[in-house]
Formats: structure tokens, C-alpha cells, sequence
């Protein structure tokens, strides 16, 4: 059982079933998605996004800045939820985000999408999105 089955049943099994290359779609309109309603701007991980779009594939640079900056919002993440600091669920929800495009490069879609979708307050339109794609 994969992680996105916790959210939705259909939409794993839909990605189950579909090719590769509609499986990196699905998850790169979810990491697209994701961006977008967090309002996040940093250049650095929108300029790897969109390498990742155009390429395929993250080069080492980008790959070693991801991995860093999402292990650096995690541990923001954890000291402000352990000091009950309410603005928490940003730095978990960049992270998320920052997972979503690690784990479309390693080619761990289902997974790319899950993490896409916990970075939201709402699921229900993406989900709605993805479903509409696939």
C-alpha cells in the first residue's frame, strides 16, 4: 500500500494503471498545483521545479539544494511545533512541496503526488484536478 491510498483509493489505482509518462504529468501538475496555492516564493526551488520539468531529471546542484532546504524546513518545522509556535504548518508545508519534487525525480510518483497533496490546507481541488487528468 502506497501513501496516496490514505487519501484517495481511486486516484492510486488510477496511477496504478496508467504509463509512466502520464503518472510524471499527474504528479507534475500536483507539484505545479501545490506551488501555486502555497504562494511560495523561492527562486532556488522554482528554478530546480522547473529544470526538473524541462530535463526530466534534477542536476546534482539542484538535487543537493532540495535535499537541503527540505531538511531544513523539516527541523524548522519540528522546534516550532515543539515550541507551539502557530506558523508551523508553513515550514511542514514548504517541506512537503520540496519532498513532492524530490520524489518526481526519483521517479516515485503516487509518492510526488501524496506529498503535493499534504502540503494543502484542502486536498478536495486538487484531488478534483488530478482526477479530471488522469
Amino acid at each position: 500500500m502506497n501513501r496516496l491510498q490514505t487519501i484517495s483509493v481511486v486516484l492510486a489505482q488510477k496511477m496504478d494503471q496508467l504509463q509512466a509518462r502520464e503518472n510524471i504529468q499527474l504528479a507534475i501538475a500536483a507539484c505545479q498545483y501545490a506551488l501555486r496555492v502555497s504562494g511560495w516564493k523561492d527562486a532556488n526551488v522554482g528554478e530546480a521545479f522547473s529544470g526538473l520539468q524541462r530535463n526530466g531529471t534534477l542536476t546534482k546542484h539542484e538535487l543537493a539544494f532540495c535535499r537541503k532546504r527540505g531538511e531544513a524546513l523539516d527541523n524548522d518545522y519540528f522546534i516550532k511545533q515543539e515550541n507551539g509556535e502557530t506558523d508551523s504548518i508553513i515550514s511542514f508545508s514548504r517541506a512537503r512541496v520540496v519532498s513532492a519534487i524530490l520524489l518526481l525525480h526519483a521517479g516515485e510518483y503516487a509518492e510526488s503526488v501524496y506529498e503535493s497533496l499534504i502540503s494543502l490546507d484542502d486536498t478536495a481541488p486538487l484531488l478534483a484536478v488530478l482526477q479530471e487528468k488522469g
